[in-house]
């Protein structure tokens, strides 16, 4: 009955820990860039998104916001399984898979697409139905957040209203030319990642994969097992 009891608790945690798929994993807050909170739309932050799922997720008409403005995932969008998805633009530097200054599909201050702010900001990421995927700010945020994302294709606005930080979790203030990322990837721990633990588009260390192996898996009442932690990651 206790070995019943024990594989139904890891199970129900491997479950809750893939509950939710795509979350924000890594964010370049404070880019070493003459366009850290310039160069609009074409700024050098980005954000970068994971898919901690063992099978693609369609992120079609998803929206993340920073309350001044809001970027939607244009349809046709999607996350490979245990993949990356990054937002930025031109001065981002490599590859990413939204461009916030070609795509059309920011809304708010147009002074203030793509800049975030160093000291205090947050970010929401909703799906397509407004559900939120995950919240996080820095500093004391900026809240509250009101806007309307833009209607983009297929895609239709989500509104925006949260009055404080209800829901998020706080995440370290980067330091200039660091961002700020899970210490492995869907990590609740965050750190200040600079110089080469920068891993926009690639992996922040080896996911949390729960794993026991038992002594004796044939018993009678009264014998006794031992069981051993073959879990990786973190």
């Amino acid at each position: 009955m206790k070995i019943k009891a024990l594989i139904v608790i890891l199970l129900l945690w491997v479950c809750e820990s893939n509950a939710q798929c795509v979350l924000i994993n890594e964010v370049m807050v404070n880019p070493n860039s003459t366009c850290d909170g310039s160069c609009m739309p074409s700024t050098a932050e980005w954000i970068e998104l994971f898919n901690s799922c063992n099978t693609p997720v369609d992120i079609s008409c998803y929206v993340i916001t920073d309350g001044d403005f809001s970027v939607t995932i244009p349809s046709g969008s999607s996350i490979p399984a245990n993949g990356y998805f990054v937002i930025g633009s031109n001065n981002s530097g490599g590859a990413v898979n939204v461009n916030i200054a070609t795509c059309g599909c920011t809304a708010g201050l147009a002074a203030e697409i793509g800049i975030l702010s160093n000291n205090a900001e947050q970010l929401l990421l909703l799906n397509s139905a407004g559900v939120q995927q995950d919240a996080i700010y820095w500093g004391a945020g900026q809240f509250p957040m009101n806007i309307t994302s833009a209607t983009l294709g297929p895609c239709a606005p989500l509104i925006v209203n949260r009055p404080n930080n209800t829901g998020f979790n706080v995440v370290p203030v980067a330091n200039d030319g660091c961002s700020v990322g899970r210490t492995c990837d869907a990590s609740a721990t965050w750190q200040v990642k600079c110089g080469g633990n920068i891993s926009k588009g690639a992996s922040n260390g080896m996911m949390g994969v729960p794993a026991f192996s038992a002594s004796n898996t044939n018993v009678c009442p009264g014998d006794c097992i031992s069981f051993t932690d073959n879990s990786q990651g973190n």
